[in-house]
């Protein structure tokens, strides 16, 4: 069942992150390159440039896996004890359980509040290679 929301989340999660990459100066590069920078070195610098489109795919490819409870519920069907929250949120819908529904959705609309303030955070920090702008 992830393996199913990894193959709809990683093309989009790699289309993103190469369209941020594909936004850094080539200049910039350049002048890490006759700077001594080696393929390494130019790569992390391509992806803290990148930085914002990174952490924005990160996020989309959150929200696709998430949002793949259709995709679940055909690849996987009922897996007993081992499910997904999503999938498990379409069962206890289905049973009636609907407390147990709403409760277990406000949790994993929780989670998802978290993982994208934590990115956001991440986004807006400060570092040598993103100076405070005035």
């Amino acid at each position: 069942m992830v393996l199913a929301q990894t193959v709809l989340a990683l093309p989009l999660v790699a289309a993103l992150v190469a369209g941020g990459i594909d936004a850094v100066p080539r200049p910039l590069l350049a002048q890490a390159r006759a700077l001594g920078a080696g393929r390494r070195g130019i790569a992390a610098l391509a992806l803290r440039e990148a930085r914002p489109a990174v952490i924005g795919a990160v996020l989309a490819g959150f929200g696709t896996a998430v949002a793949t409870v259709g995709a679940i519920l055909i690849v996987g069907g009922d897996a007993g004890e081992l499910t997904l929250a999503t999938a498990a949120l379409s069962d206890w819908t289905a049973y009636g359980l609907s407390r147990t529904s709403v409760a277990s959705g406000t949790l994993l609309l929780g989670l998802f509040t978290v993982v994208a303030a934590l990115a956001t955070t991440f986004q807006h920090r400060q570092g040598p290679w993103n100076p405070r702008r005035s």
